[in-house]
This record gives C-alpha cells, sequence and structure tokens, in this order.
C-alpha cells in the first residue's frame, strides 16, 4: 500500500508532500523505500488472496466485518484507524461502512459491508438491503430485490 500511496502522490503533488500530514508522509517515505521484489510479492499475495475468495463469492453477495478496532474516537480530528479496512482496498473490492448500533456513550460502532466481486450495482442494491435491515431491524425486507444465486 505503501509504495502505491507514494506513487499517487508524488504524481499528484510533487514537490508539495512535504505539505501532507506527517502521518501520510510517514507512509509515503515508507513507500519510497519499497523494494520492487517487496512490492512484487505483495502484488502476488493480493492475487492469491482474490483467488480463495472465488468459492465465497459464489454463495453469498456481501461479506460483515468489523470497521474499526472499536467505537468511533470522540471529536472531529481523528477518524480512527484505517486497518480494518485496508484488505478491502487492496483486493479492490466495494466496501461502505454502515452505523450498526451504539455504545451506551451514543458513539455509533459501525461494520463494513463488503461485496464479494466487482458487481456494483449489485453491491448497491444488497448493500441498501442489508443497511435498512441493521439500522431498522423492525422494518419488513423485501425480499424480491434479493438476486438469488444460481446453481
Amino acid at each position: 500500500m505503501a509504495a502505491e500511496v507514494a506513487k499517487n502522490l508524488h504524481a499528484a503533488l510533487g514537490d508539495r508532500v512535504s505539505q501532507i500530514s506527517e502521518s501520510a508522509q510517514a507512509v509515503v517515505a515508507r513507500g519510497d523505500h519499497c523494494l520492487a521484489t517487496e512490492y512484487l510479492a505483495a502484488l502476488e499475495a493480493r492475487a492469491e488472496a482474490l483467488h480463495t475468495l472465488v468459492p465465497l463469492a459464489a454463495v453469498t453477495d456481501l461479506v460483515l466485518a468489523p470497521s474499526a478496532l472499536g467505537a468511533a474516537p470522540v471529536g472531529l480530528d481523528y477518524t480512527g484507524d484505517p486497518v480494518m479496512c485496508r484488505p478491502w482496498t487492496l483486493l479492490g473490492l466495494p466496501a461502505a461502512n454502515v452505523p450498526a448500533w451504539r455504545r451506551p456513550d451514543g458513539l455509533p460502532v459501525g461494520v463494513q459491508l463488503i461485496g464479494t466481486r466487482r458487481d456494483d450495482i449489485s453491491y448497491l442494491e444488497n448493500l441498501a438491503l442489508a443497511e435498512a435491515a441493521l439500522t431498522n431491524p423492525a422494518a419488513p425486507a423485501n425480499p424480491a430485490k434479493i438476486t438469488p444465486k444460481e446453481d
């Protein structure tokens, strides 16, 4: 990830990379020092991971996963650690955060709904149904919109 972040930010910002946040600069620095052999090994690992997901895509449309390591942080200065989002970004799969419930102190706890293939229209339709079920469990489901799997 760091190698691609560095490549993209250098291309987009040029010498203005020094003006981005310190944490982003640290990622760029890691990317700048990534060896080609490390990068190629990471691409191979990504291809293997996608291949592993092929059977899953045959039986489900969405994967439910944690969005973060805990509840949303207090305040607006920091959105939290993105570590739980990185695998899906790496794999190029669509993912969205949905607030699933609230802690007793009122802070939201979200989950990610990840698509299992590159089919944005079906993903968005299924995402809407799942989000409605998570955020309003008393609402009736609309099974007519769920596309059954072909055998």
